[in-house]
């Protein structure tokens, strides 16, 4: 499910798990979180997007969480004969980082899955 979610995170801007790799040039998301609760006919899962950039890039924060919340918000994934998901956009904040120079956006969203 991680690999379609990210894959489908994606088409928007390109994301890692977690983490980028070195040297990766800024603005980049991250899956920096995925939390899963059994529920009586499948799953609930919150997950968050951040969305990293720097102080000395040009790119507007605010158009790009926004293209992520139009892009993902409402929508489906689905894998045939293995599960059915659909995406739900819950909060979009700032997040405090140690390194002055950075920026980081986090958009959290929450998914039911029901495997077939």
């Amino acid at each position: 499910y991680l690999e379609k979610l990210i894959a489908k995170i994606s088409t928007i801007k390109m994301c890692y798990y977690e983490e980028a790799p070195v040297g990766i040039s800024y603005p980049y998301l991250t899956l920096s979180s995925f939390t899963i609760t059994d529920l009586s006919n499948g799953y609930m899962a919150m997950f968050d997007i951040d969305v990293w950039n720097n102080e000395y890039t040009d790119t507007n924060l605010d158009q790009l969480c926004d293209q992520i919340i139009n892009g993902l918000d409402k929508t489906t994934l689905n894998e045939v004969g293995f599960f059915n998901s659909h995406l739900n956009f819950e909060t979009q904040n700032m997040v405090k980082d140690s390194e002055q120079d950075l920026i980081c956006r986090r958009v959290s969203f929450t998914t039911k899955i029901f495997f077939k």
